[in-house]
């Protein structure tokens, strides 16, 4: 069990002191505004009286903050006690934070280069079977054509056009290919926020769209805000991290986009 530290407690007959104390200034103090509303001043005798006053208000000020002192320099210690207390208790679950999150977000981070090479892979699959598929199917379709020219079914003309359909139809199908998205395999716990933070490093500051080199404000010191700023506004959930980095790099040239993990 923890040693409980010596904290320091208000009386209670301190507090009713203090409250009877301020209860008798306020009487005092009724009396001093109940004379300042009549008050008038056109006159030096008159400006005298209400210089007397005015220094009555202000000594009744003073007697309230003295009155009130003790009180507050007790409760200033036991707050200064409970606010070390709490720091202590907070930079000892940061120490041990520290000592975890950079161990998730290792993990992370080989999670998110795994699915990213598993992406790259199945999509560049994908691509090389629909664009083997497509030049199977021009080359029959070029076949069928070229039958069919022999047989005296078609002209020479026709046949060209048709084999020029067939080279476009074949580009299209080959492109027509949707990337698919391959998500890391890191656990989602409740009640702790994972993310993706957008990041980018300069690469050559004359590729800069000009108006995204000024500072949000320029009364402020700051490095280059707008592009930060940005970023969360190019980024897109649905897309790879590849993909994000071909329209974010070409939206604002002269950075290089990367993504970092955060716990």
């Amino acid at each position: 069990m923890a040693t409980t530290e010596l904290i320091p407690r208000i009386d209670p007959e301190g507090i009713q002191k203090a409250t009877g104390d301020l209860a008798d200034l306020r009487v005092t103090l009724s009396a001093y505004e109940a004379d300042a509303k009549t008050l008038v001043v056109t006159n030096p005798q008159e400006y005298a009286y209400a210089g007397e006053l005015l220094k009555k208000v202000r000594d009744n000020r003073k007697q309230g903050a003295w009155v009130m002192q003790p009180l507050k320099a007790i409760a200033k210690t036991i707050a200064d006690k409970f606010r070390t207390m709490e720091l202590e208790h907070l930079n000892k679950c940061e120490q041990i934070e520290s000592i975890i999150e950079p161990k998730m977000v290792a993990q992370k981070q080989r999670e998110r280069e795994a699915a990213q090479a598993e992406e790259r892979r199945i999509n560049e699959e994908a691509h090389r079977r629909a664009q083997a598929q497509a030049e199977e199917d021009r080359k029959a379709r070029e076949k069928a054509i070229a039958a069919s020219q022999k047989a005296g079914e078609i002209g020479k003309r026709e046949a060209a056009k048709q084999v020029k359909a067939a080279e476009e139809d074949a580009k299209l199908a080959a492109a027509a290919v949707q990337d698919v998205k391959v998500e890391p395999n890191t656990p989602k716990i409740a009640g702790l926020r994972q993310r993706v933070n957008p990041k980018w490093r300069m690469k050559d500051i004359d590729r800069i769209p000009r108006h995204l080199l000024y500072p949000n404000d320029i009364n402020k010191v700051a490095n280059f805000p707008r592009i930060t700023d940005e970023l969360p506004h190019l980024r897109s959930k649905t897309r790879t991290e590849a993909q994000n980095k071909e329209v974010i790099e070409q939206a604002i040239p002269g950075i290089e986009y990367y993504e970092e993990d955060a716990v």
